[in-house]
């Protein structure tokens, strides 16, 4: 089972405390009109209800169904990297968990 639950290639991108008691594993994709649902309706109430008080840790792993996807990734990448070099930057609803 520990091996089903690692990461496959890049590290996970977590928010929360590590030792909440409870870890939550999102994959999504921005091209999947559910997990745009999710990402925008739902995550933001888990994070303030459940992941701000500690009670749940969030890990964050991307779920590239195709090229589109791979490139919405990789510029997210670049933003992120980006916006901690020069200040804040929106780009995309996944920018704050993509690492």
């Amino acid at each position: 089972m520990p091996k089903l639950l690692a990461p496959a290639g890049l590290p996970d991108t977590s928010i929360g405390s590590i030792s909440a008691p409870v870890t939550l594993i999102e994959y999504s994709s921005p091209t999947c009109s559910h997990c745009v649902e999710y990402r925008t309706r739902v995550a933001p109430r888990i994070h303030a209800e459940f992941v701000t008080t500690g009670k749940v840790r969030s890990i964050f792993r991307p779920f590239v169904r195709h090229n589109v996807d791979l490139v919405i990734f990789m510029l997210g990448r670049m933003a992120r990297r980006n916006e901690a070099r020069r200040g804040h930057c929106e780009f995309l609803p996944w920018r704050h968990v993509i690492r």
